[in-house]
């Protein structure tokens, strides 16, 4: 039979050279929560293609703070933004209605932002191709076309 040899407690110093004690992780917090079920939901919007839900999802998350957002969730919160801007647009014309200029507008905002920070993002770029061709289609929004213009009828064409 072998013996056991008991050690002694170790000294300060060998405490020392021991490792540091796993962290425990942190428990996530009710915005973090937030922001996930916000990023989830904008993915499922995206899916079924409903913009006007993923807009108002990506509003919550951009505009009203609820969440704290990291540059990685902020970026994609936009391109979903301005992706969604851009197919509430492109329905708007196939319904023979021309593009809202608003819209347009400010998909080409949050779009440039994202391609500030990631000039090489695919999704990005097409989508930003689509939002120029788009404006591109709208007539040029002059004064006299106000509806509200004291030019009528055919001088104001």
């Amino acid at each position: 039979r072998q013996r056991r040899e008991l050690k002694a407690l170790p000294t300060l110093s060998e405490l020392a050279l021991l490792p540091p004690p796993l962290r425990t992780l942190a428990v996530p917090t009710k915005e973090d929560l937030v922001g996930q079920i916000l990023q989830v939901l904008s993915v499922c919007y995206s899916k079924t293609r409903a913009w006007n839900h993923l807009l108002e999802c990506a509003d919550l998350a951009l505009e009203l703070h609820v969440c704290p957002l990291s540059s990685e969730l902020r970026w994609e919160f936009l391109l979903r933004r301005g992706v969604a801007l851009t197919h509430l647009a492109e329905a708007r014309m196939k319904q023979g209605d021309p593009p809202s200029l608003g819209q347009l507008q400010a998909a080409l905002d949050d779009l440039q932002e994202v391609l500030d920070d990631r000039p090489r993002d695919e999704a990005a770029q097409k989508a930003m191709a689509t939002v120029r061709f788009l404006m591109e289609q709208v007539p040029a929004c002059r004064d006299d076309d106000r509806p509200d213009s004291p030019v009528r009828g055919l001088a104001r064409l």
